[in-house]
């Protein structure tokens, strides 16, 4: 095959000196792909702050005859849409009526999605799109990976327990509920669910609704308490001082939602004590998940050597 043994290894040596190059060019490619799309997120995150700032020039003062309601564009590029009362602008309230730049930039944000809800098996409560809308408020690092339904009370089966066994071990899930009055809501969970006998989770923690209307609002931890998840045999709840954001029992058949101190929340369900008709969890499927990281670091090497555009990921 080869006329001398110094010919076959500079051969070899010559493919090995290729085969470096055309990774590195990749790796170079993927972390130009990140950079760009890192700075139209930004982009997109800066227009939304000029477009709150302008909306609250607009409205009118408080007066002293009392406080006055104003509408201010939620976190995470407006995604979500909150309102605030006297001095408490991060309680959201009302949502406010969406305009036609808001429309507008909901669809540039849906473009430059980097997540995907996978899976035949999608939500039977909300819709995709209002489904993005929920994930597109999360964490940064949650709107990375790809999501897919986890947990269904009508396929899991309506009980506590079932529940934990399907979410204990994972990080960054969404619980959504639908009400007897066929009200939408639920809440957003950084942390696993687990039974514990007191509160738990972080400060990234929100709760959300959609509205008669189906217009979104979603309302972040406000501070002022720490009563976040809970989750024991007896049933789930989020938020705590004054009532629960929402509350299920250990059947997920009776609950109830009052306004709530943890997130600066109104009621979130049609009434103070509900039904619960449908009852899911959403959570992450990361990319490569199941896959020893020497396995992963294989199938990278192999997808750039095979010319194959693949996410840089070992996890």
């Amino acid at each position: 095959m080869f006329d001398s043994l110094e010919q076959a290894y500079g051969t070899l040596e010559y493919a090995l000196f290729k085969l470096r190059a055309d990774i590195a060019a990749r790796k170079q490619k993927e972390i130009e792909r990140k950079a760009a799309l890192e700075k139209q997120l930004a982009a997109h995150a800066e227009a939304a702050a000029a477009q709150a700032a302008a909306i609250a020039a607009a409205a009118p003062s408080p007066t002293a005859g009392g406080a006055t309601t104003t509408t201010d564009a939620g976190a995470a590029g407006g995604a979500g849409t909150t309102s605030a009362t006297g001095t408490s602008a991060a309680a959201a309230k009302s949502p406010a009526p969406a305009t036609e730049k808001e429309e507008d930039s909901e669809m540039e944000r849906a473009s430059t999605d980097t997540f995907r809800v996978t899976g035949a098996d999608t939500s039977e409560i909300v819709t995709p799109e209002q489904l993005k809308q929920i994930i597109r408020v999360t964490p940064r690092r949650f709107q990375l990976e790809d999501w897919s339904k986890c947990y269904s009370m009508t396929r899991d089966g309506a009980s506590v327990t079932r529940f934990l066994q399907c979410l204990e071990s994972l990080g960054g899930s969404i619980l959504i509920i639908r009400d007897s009055a066929g009200r939408c809501f639920g809440g957003f969970s950084a942390e696993p669910w687990a039974s514990h006998d007191s509160y738990y989770g972080s400060g990234e923690c929100f709760v959300f609704k959609f509205d008669e209307h189906k217009k979104f609002a979603y309302f972040p931890w406000s501070g002022k308490n720490e009563f976040l998840t809970l989750s024991n045999p007896r049933g789930i709840a989020m938020g705590g001082g004054g009532g629960y954001a929402f509350q299920l029992d250990a059947q997920f058949k009776a609950g109830s939602s009052t306004p709530c101190d943890t997130f600066d929340s109104p009621a979130l369900a049609g009434t103070p004590e509900f039904t619960a008709y449908y009852f899911e969890g959403m959570s992450l499927v990361h990319r490569l998940a199941g896959l020893s990281p020497s396995v992963c670091q294989s199938l990278i090497l192999f997808c750039c050597f095979c010319d194959c555009d693949i996410v840089w990921a070992t996890r």
